[in-house]
């Protein structure tokens, strides 16, 4: 067990550590301090700063030269409890122009020595125009610069009002980091023939009122949310002739909640009588209420300071929003008609399984009415729902696993009368949320895996059919893998690894004009930092980012990598580079956020001479086997100083390297030659095939869904280079690489061809995009009968690459496993195609059954004809085996399923009987539990179970006259090895000596260690049905009761 580094006071000069006595080092990665830990070398005199900077887009600005204003200049050295630092402001009186069309804010500092990060922020009139976090210095000095955009805020800024800063730092003899700071405001006169910016409907406000703490005050102006029934409460009134009002939010998060989606559940606290961790689970939302109603919400992006994780991860490159971190705006206009009676309302903010401590506040953009004195609204609806639940996968004793699963919806809708007519306007806010943590090694190691769906819209109709509305689809993709490896003598080595990411679609559309714009943010960094007599003796931080932004007229993509303070490459380009890169597994359309990649290799470091970072050793010894088993897995997050002086802490990993055959992408001859149908030969046949026919076996095949995938280092690696799905799905070389990875890293009894279920929907008439947020989209969905016009038989030609990768398969397994080939059912395929994409409703298609059945019978009868040719197809180009996904039939009732898909797998499955009758067919549902027996009639050699159905009752209600395929849950691949191989043996004995084909019960979930997936496959190879079966003999009355 790992020793426990917790804080022992808050506010002392040196934050000595203590080690521990009965508790592993859990959930704060390592707890370690960060800056003052590292030692820190005397600078050269001529070793210039080190300049640090946040990865973002260039602000577009007009050719003509700005005005600036320098507004405040100061060093904030011992600031914190201090009042934040005040300067006049007034609009540049100076400049030629007063026709602006953009004004920049622009924060620069410098600093040396050593000190923590710190949030701080910046105050015009009490209207916060920026949150950000300090850079944490070295001892030769940094520079880092950050520009905003803050043209929103032009009313404000034509106004004469008092700039307030505060940056709580303090200094000592051991914390000697000054920050001397310049604020400056630029002013852009537009361009000549352009128009001046002007208030109205979809640009800036006329008045913004701040929502924030009155001066004076010896903090910032932000709101502090210290606990979950915490509510915190500001009174406001708006002038009566507002006709749209929006609220901009502003929150950061610190102390013990800095890192909550790392927090475990209560539960888990309590039962290992855990003191210091902080809890409440990992689920965080910001509630904001209206006069006591809930208006909206917000689900925050998991920003990282520039202390987190790993401190030596953000230099010089540092985390997404760390120094501009983003601000949520939730549309107030649909309630305008309860508060424009010139009353004074109340705005209350709240943070659902808060821990301290959270700062928010606000702004209130408000349009005005110069045209009346008085407007008039009426809300016409408001509602919302939420759900949010916590399940133990496994817990025993600090090893643990734990999903967490949320949605929230409020939609509000409402008029307001103003002399621009009568606007009615909808709000909708939809929120999703999923986080799975692992905890092991007696919690000296976890995992956290989560992704937050944030979707909101604002549509406004004007009178005369005028519309206006703003759509936003934002995808935050974390991951987070953090261990500590005792290496003996009080030493130990602290590893972190980290993938996040922001991605939006946005879209506005005025009256006829529409505009759209997409933003692509991927971070990964892997750090290591050894830690010896409880001091940060070395360390090392390696990241890389690639930023992708397209809109109509702008485009800015940047590729760049850093370590040890290095820039190893920077990429620019102004092309756009938008990747119709799909996040769906393989086989059937499932949205997982992206892994961070795995440790394999690390090294003993040390800082140069310089201290300009951490340098190999020369004589450094590699450490191999980094990755214990599963079963001695769990995580930590470190609490960042950033803000409060709250605990810091470190941790790490090193990305390490493969053997240079794992990301071999050669061109390879292909043999051509033709598999017939009927050429099997069954001595020959691979495992897979025998048991797939209930042939005798000495023990069960296995192989997973979604085998070849986003979970191993070697895929993400391929598809960094070859970033677009269908490029990786669709070009015979890649597609070979790819399926034969795990073949090469684990031996599966099986290999998959990596493909999609829609890959030959082009083929008939059906053309689709993959998109970053929303996955597959079918722009034109077939719905009616002129619809069904553009299909035609399919042209296996246009499938030629699915043909050679099949071929090249066979090839390369020989016999030693079977090739397997898969199609999506008709259904499935069906309501991607009348759906226009991915969907979780399933409305239209359901409807098309009573209200167009002859339409959807035509439609599913035509791609029964084409599937059945694609399985044919496949099958003569090599496969041994298909499978048949029909995806979405579990959202079927037993009975429509028994009537919209049923019959149209039975016609596939007789087409391939009479063509290819040697070749066993495999249907997986998933969601099947109630459709068993009905999918025994299909006429299919194998049933697969999904993992909700028991194995044994599953072997029952089916017989022993069809194979079976499953069921062990993926989250197994999560838990200690050996739970893993208690679940596998059970499994196996369950389903019987003769049909079975050892699988998983769904496919294969990212971020799964591909440790636990090499131990499933060991174990597999390593049973014996014979001496399991007998060994199970006594329990087998117990499995019939």
């Amino acid at each position: 067990m790992a020793a426990s580094l917790l804080p022992l006071l808050l506010f002392s000069l040196f934050f000595l550590l203590n080690p521990p006595s009965t508790t592993a080092n859990l959930h704060k990665v390592s707890n370690l301090l960060r800056s003052q830990l590292l030692s820190q070398p005397k600078p050269h005199r001529d070793t210039p700063p080190i300049r640090f900077f946040e990865v973002t887009k260039p602000i577009k600005v007009p050719k003509t030269k700005p005005c600036s204003s320098l507004v405040l200049q100061h060093d904030f050295g011992y600031t914190y409890g201090k009042p934040p630092v005040l300067a006049p402001y007034s609009p540049p009186a100076h400049c030629p122009s007063q026709n602006f069309s953009k004004i920049v804010l622009e924060w620069s500092a410098t600093c040396k020595g050593r000190q923590f990060d710190r949030i701080f922020g910046v105050w015009l009139g009490g209207v916060e125009l920026l949150r950000s976090c300090t850079a944490e210095p070295t001892a030769t000095g940094i520079v880092w610069t950050v520009k905003k955009d803050v043209t929103r805020y032009y009313s404000l800024l034509m106004k004469e009002e008092t700039l307030a800063v505060y940056l709580g730092n303090v200094v000592d003899k051991t914390y000697t980091g000054v920050y001397h700071v310049n604020v400056t405001f630029h002013f852009y006169p537009a361009a000549k023939n352009s128009e001046k910016l002007a208030s109205g409907y979809g640009s800036w406000a006329d008045l913004i009122l701040p929502i924030s703490r009155n001066l004076p005050l010896n903090d910032g102006l932000w709101f502090e949310i210290e606990n979950s029934t915490d509510l915190e409460v500001k009174k406001f009134k708006i002038p009566r002739n507002a006709y749209r009002a929006v609220l901009e939010v502003y929150l950061s998060f610190h102390e013990n909640d800095e890192f909550w989606y790392s927090n475990p559940p209560n539960d888990y606290i309590s039962a290992n009588n855990l003191t210091g961790t902080p809890g409440n689970g990992p689920f965080r939302e910001v509630l904001v209420g209206l006069d006591g109603k809930l208006v909206g919400a917000v689900w925050p992006f998991t920003v990282i300071y520039t202390g987190g994780v790993n401190p030596l991860l953000w230099r010089p490159i540092t985390g997404i929003g760390s120094f501009d971190l983003p601000s949520y705006n939730i549309e107030i206009t649909p309630f305008l008609g309860k508060i424009l009676d010139g009353k004074t309302h109340t705005f209350e903010f709240s943070v659902t399984n808060a821990l301290n401590v959270w700062y928010i506040d606000a702004n209130l953009h408000i349009w005005l009415d110069h045209k009346s004195t008085q407007t008039e609204g009426r809300l016409l609806g408001h509602g919302s729902g939420s759900s949010l639940s916590t399940s133990t996968l496994y817990m025993k004793g600090l090893n643990a696993s734990f999903l967490t699963l949320s949605s929230r919806s409020i939609s509000s809708t409402g008029w307001v009368k103003s002399s621009h007519g009568k606007m009615t306007t909808q709000s909708i806010q939809e929120f999703k949320y999923i986080n799975l943590m692992v905890m092991g090694n007696d919690g000296d190691l976890q995992t956290v895996n989560q992704t937050i769906h944030f979707n909101d819209g604002v549509y406004t109709k004007f009178p005369y059919s005028f519309s206006y509305s703003i759509n936003s689809s934002k995808l935050f993709p974390l991951y987070l893998y953090s261990d500590n490896v005792d290496r003996g003598n009080g030493t130990y080595l602290s590893l972190a690894n980290v993938t996040l990411g922001f991605n939006e679609e946005r879209s506005n559309s005025a009256g006829s004009s529409f505009s759209k714009t997409f933003l692509e943010n991927l971070q990964t960094g892997q750090g290591s930092m050894i830690i010896k007599n409880n001091l940060v003796s070395s360390g090392l931080g390696s990241t890389q980012e690639v930023y992708n932004y397209g809109c109509p007229k702008f485009c800015y993509f940047r590729n760049v990598s850093s370590s040890n303070y290095t820039i190893l490459y920077d990429t620019v380009s102004s092309s756009c580079r938008r990747r119709p890169q799909s996040q769906l597994d393989i086989s059937h359309g499932k949205f997982y956020s992206i892994p961070a990649r795995k440790v394999f290799l690390t090294s003993d470091l040390r800082e140069d001479e310089k201290g300009n970072g951490w340098k190999e050793h020369k004589n450094a010894a590699v450490l191999t086997s980094l990755f214990a088993p599963l079963h001695t897995m769990s995580l930590s997050s470190p609490t960042s100083m950033c803000c409060c002086l709250g605990w810091s802490s470190s941790s790490s990993v090193q990305l390490g390297f493969l053997p240079a055959r794992f990301f071999r992408v050669s061109s390879r001859p292909t043999k051509r030659f033709h598999f017939k149908c009927s050429s099997s030969v069954p001595d020959s046949d691979p495992l897979l095939v025998k048991a797939a026919r209930g042939d005798p076996v000495t023990r069960p095949p296995a192989w997973m869904m979604r085998q070849a995938g986003r979970y191993m280092a070697v895929y993400r690696k391929l598809a960094e280079k070859y970033p677009s799905f269908r490029q990786r799905s669709e070009t015979t070389d890649l597609i070979v690489e790819i399926s034969l990875q795990p073949w090469e890293a684990f031996h599966p009894d099986g290999v998959i061809i990596f493909s999609d279920i829609l890959t030959p929907l082009p083929a008939f008439g059906v053309p689709f995009d993959i998109e970053e947020v929303r996955g597959p989209v079918i722009h034109s969905p077939i719905r009616s009968e002129e619809g069904l016009k553009v299909l035609h038989p399919i042209d296996l030609k246009k499938l030629h690459f699915v043909g050679e990768s099949l071929r090249i398969l066979r090839q390369e397994v020989g016999g030693q496993a079977a090739v397997l080939g898969f199609v999506g059912a008709p259904w499935t395929i069906g309501t991607y195609i009348v759906e226009g994409g991915t969907t979780r409703t399933y409305t239209i298609i359901k409807s098309m059954c009573h209200t167009a059945p002859n339409v959807l019978r035509a439609l599913l009868s035509h791609l029964t004809q084409a599937i059945s040719e694609y399985i044919v197809f496949q099958v003569e180009s090599g496969a041994h085996c298909i499978q048949i996904f029909d995806s979405w039939g579990g959202q079927l009732p037993p009975d429509m399923w028994e009537c919209w898909s049923k019959p149209y797998i039975e016609e596939m499955v007789s087409v391939v009987r009479k063509r290819c009758p040697g070749t066993p067919i495999v249907l997986y549902i998933n969601g099947n539990g109630g459709l068993l027996e009905r999918m025994k009639g299909t006429g299919v050699d194998v049933i697969g179970l999904d993992w909700t159905v028991d194995m044994a009752d599953g072997r029952k209600r089916l017989g022993s006259g069809i194979s079976i395929q499953g069921n062990v849950d993926p989250a197994y691949l999560f838990s200690p090895l050996p739970a893993l191989t208690d679940e596998i043996q059970r499994v196996v004995r369950c389903a019987g000596p003769r049909g079975h084909i050892l699988n998983l019960g769904h496919g294969v979930l990212v971020g799964t260690p591909e440790e636990a997936v090499a131990h499933f496959f060991e174990v597999a190879r390593n049973l014996n049905l014979s001496t399991l079966l007998e060994d199970n003999a006594v329990e087998e009355p117990k499995l019939a009761v």
